[in-house]
């Protein structure tokens, strides 16, 4: 009999040559509490790659996860992250919710990447940190040396909050604390991640600004 796993489909966000390789498989399996998930990388956007705003809009919301990604080396990359692409999760996220009711299930994360290149550092760690603090997302640097625990450390944290998120939202979070490890639920209250989640909806309003929708 064929093993199946719960998979969880993560968009990687950014400007071409911010280190995306970095991630080196597409697939990764993954055990999160005891139980094996599969991490799918999607990365569908990049330079001269004309976007539909429409197909846009339904690519961003199938997704259970964003991961923006800026390289630490490149202050442009960094500035692109705030004024191009954070912006356009917000357009794709209120053309699906124009009303804006409540957050959807996916969560954002700020991804720093190329950290170990040390003397090319153009965007300090505190720099990403306060960028990701103020639209209330989580923040992590990866590098080419990483021995693998924080990229998988990335993983667990988005797998915790993706489920934790589903599960409030379905009424069902009394359940899932019954059910789960005290490690996950130490993680719920520690980043109660339905606030997160609703910060992330309330500041997408601060970003909308005049930016074309997925024009480049």
């Amino acid at each position: 009999m064929v093993a199946t796993y719960q998979g969880y489909y993560l968009a990687l966000l950014g400007d071409d040559g911010v280190g995306k390789t970095s991630f080196q498989a597409k697939r990764k399996l993954i055990k999160v509490d005891g139980e094996s998930r599969i991490i799918e990388l999607i990365d569908r956007f990049g330079s001269g790659v004309p976007h539909n705003p429409q197909w846009a809009s339904m690519y961003v919301s199938s997704m259970d996860c964003i991961l923006l990604l800026y390289s630490t080396t490149s202050a442009t990359s960094f500035a692109r992250v705030q004024e191009y692409w954070f912006p356009q999760i917000c357009r794709a996220r209120m053309t699906l919710n124009p009303n804006l009711e409540r957050p959807n299930s996916f969560m954002t994360v700020v991804v720093g990447t190329k950290a170990d290149l040390v003397d090319k550092r153009e965007v300090s760690s505190q720099a990403g940190k306060d960028f990701a603090d103020s639209i209330g997302c989580s923040f992590f640097e990866l590098g080419f040396n990483d021995d693998g625990s924080t990229i998988t450390n990335l993983f667990e944290h988005i797998v915790r909050a993706v489920d934790t998120a589903k599960h409030i939202q379905s009424g069902a979070l009394s359940k899932a604390k019954h059910a789960r490890s005290g490690t996950a639920v130490k993680w719920i209250k520690q980043y109660n991640p339905l606030k997160a989640l609703k910060n992330i909806w309330t500041r997408c309003r601060d970003y909308l600004g005049d930016i074309e929708f997925f024009g480049l």
